[in-house]
């Protein structure tokens, strides 16, 4: 390792999966509500 700094790997991981996870989160009831046909 350049800088001995072995944990940005792990920091990046959970911030992309953190990402991704917020970006599905956010969309998921668009996607409930399509297949549910809108009914109430």
């Amino acid at each position: 390792m350049l800088y001995d700094m072995r944990w940005v790997d792990s920091a990046i991981t959970i911030g992309m999966a953190s990402y991704i996870l917020y970006l599905d989160l956010t969309e998921i009831g668009g996607t409930i509500r399509t297949l549910m046909l809108g009914s109430p």
